[in-house]
């Protein structure tokens, strides 16, 4: 009578193939976690960016701190990171002043914001402004939120230039 079931040599080539397989999906996984955090992040941007225009609309300047769309009505909640981190902005004056809490609002007419991507591929860089600090004659804000001098070239976005696939994303005012 024959007993039915594998052999050893059958069950150590099954558990050969599992370990190839898992060896090759298992490290694809990581860059599609990468990939995902890093279109929630153009996706959360690009709504900020919305609201930021919604903003200026009505009160014909940019404010000083993200936290102002949430205390003017603008938004409900700002999003965060997908990795737990900020977002950076940078309000900017057009008279070249540095203080914008006691400015008069109306001198905030331009603004900076972004983030640190994962992926450096450069797959989002259609979009992404690459602002420097040097390009308009603009005043940057003290004190406003997350980076205070967040200009595209800051230790979170290091190397930040039009002809580098740097890891920063950013958006400025259309």
């Amino acid at each position: 009578m024959f007993k039915k079931g594998f052999t050893l040599i059958e069950l150590l080539v099954v558990i050969a193939i599992i370990g190839i397989l898992a060896g090759i999906i298992i490290p694809n996984l990581a860059t599609a976690r990468q990939s995902a955090r890093d279109a929630r992040r153009i996706s959360d941007i690009k709504n900020i960016q919305l609201t930021l225009a919604l903003y200026y609309n009505d009160n014909l300047h940019y404010p000083n701190n993200l936290s102002e769309l949430q205390t003017s009505g603008y938004t409900s909640s700002l999003p965060a990171d997908p990795n737990g981190g900020s977002y950076f902005y940078t309000a900017y004056r057009s008279d070249g002043g540095t203080n914008c809490v006691n400015a008069n609002a109306s001198l905030i007419s331009f603004y900076h914001f972004g983030a640190a991507m994962e992926i450096k591929d450069g797959s989002w860089k259609a979009d992404d402004a690459d602002w420097t600090y040097s390009n308009p004659p603009y005043g940057r804000c003290v004190g406003t939120d997350y980076l205070v001098n967040f200009n595209g070239l800051s230790n979170k976005c290091a190397n930040a230039t039009a002809q580098s696939y740097d890891n920063c994303y950013d958006v400025v005012p259309n």
